[in-house]
Formats: structure tokens, sequence, C-alpha cells
């Protein structure tokens, strides 16, 4: 069980899905229409571990605070992505089934890309 209990800002999912979706990569309806899925995948995990942690069980109300995705969202380092993505996670991971959820799946996602990316991780031998 985790120390936190906070849903996140949309500014902090934004900073997420903003690391693996660049704003000068931005092409296209589809890719703003899957930050968007995306966004609001995480959000509602976050909040199923909000709840469930402050009643003690997992339940859904009916309704969904929806994600916004802040475009004015900054680029972060892989560092501090990984800080955030870490924040992320102690605030969503309460709930029973969040290891097999498809937000869990998509916060992994996230933090591969940021790992790759710290330096000289590429250039370090591997290990087999």
């Amino acid at each position: 069980m985790s120390e936190s209990n906070l849903v996140l800002s949309c500014r902090h999912l934004s900073t997420l899905l903003r690391y693996v979706y660049p704003s000068d990569r931005l092409t296209c309806a589809l890719e703003l229409q899957q930050i968007q899925q995306d966004g609001q995948l995480l959000r509602e995990e976050n909040i199923r571990s909000v709840r469930f942690r402050s009643r003690g069980l997992d339940y859904d109300e009916g309704h969904c605070i929806p994600f916004v995705f802040d475009g004015q969202a900054e680029s972060v380092s892989a560092l501090e992505l990984l800080k955030l993505a870490d924040t992320y996670h102690r605030n969503s991971c309460d709930a029973p089934g969040y290891y097999k959820s498809r937000a869990y799946e998509l916060l992994s996602r996230i933090r591969e890309a940021a790992i790759e990316d710290l330096p000289g991780f590429k250039e370090a031998p591997g290990w087999v």
C-alpha cells in the first residue's frame, strides 16, 4: 500500500504523456486523440486508487473526472520523468488489479522510454 492519496493534476499527467508524444512531433488528430485516451486511462486508474484507499473498497461512483490534455505541459529530462512516473505510481497502485491494468502497462512503457534516454544507458554493456 502506498503512502500517497492524491488525484494528480492534468498537468502532471500531460507532462508524463508529453515525454512519449513530444509537441514537435504531434502531426495529426489521431495522435491527439490517443493522448486524450491515454490521459483518461491514467486519470481513471489514479482516481480508482484514491477512492479505494480513502474508502477501503473498490467501487465506481458511476462518473469520472475528465482528463484535459495541457498543451503547455513542459518537456522534462528523463530523470524528471522518472520522478513524475514514481509519483503517479505511488498515487495509483492501491486498488486491486493495478499491476494488471492498462494504466500500469502504459506507465511501464513511459518509464522504459525514459530509462533508455538516461545518460550512458545506451552505451553501457548489456548483460545476458
